[in-house]
């Protein structure tokens, strides 16, 4: 059978009457060929939602620590290295307007790497 659009398409395109058709359709030619098999009703599993002191049960709190820890180091890297290049690159020789420069090209890296890197 070949099928001119998809029902899924055509429902999301407002078009319910042509996609219930055609789904209807393929329900029968499904029963017709005994490749139909009738749906289990199943109750939707409920996600239990865990409070803030899981965080600090033996079993997750060394990776509650870790992460803490790891976060703090990341922001003080970040800042710090920020704040320091431009003194360290005067110190070699270079001008204050070349160090900023640096400086600048290099914050301007993280958010763009973080944006290919979420899009890639």
């Amino acid at each position: 059978m070949h099928l001119p659009e998809s029902p899924r398409w055509l429902e999301a395109a407002g078009r319910l009457e042509e996609a219930n058709q055609i789904a209807v359709q393929m329900e029968d030619e499904a029963k017709a060929l005994g490749e139909l098999k009738p749906v289990q009703s199943t109750t939707p599993r409920q996600t239990p939602v865990a409070s803030f002191s899981v965080l600090w049960q033996k079993r997750y709190r060394r990776y509650t620590l870790m992460l803490w820890f790891f976060h703090i180091l990341q922001t003080i890297g970040y800042y710090g290295f920020g704040t320091l290049v431009p003194l360290i690159l005067k110190a070699k020789g270079y001008t204050i307007l070349h160090s900023l420069e640096y400086t600048a090209l290099t914050f301007l890296g993280y958010p763009l790497g973080s944006l290919l890197s979420a899009n890639g």
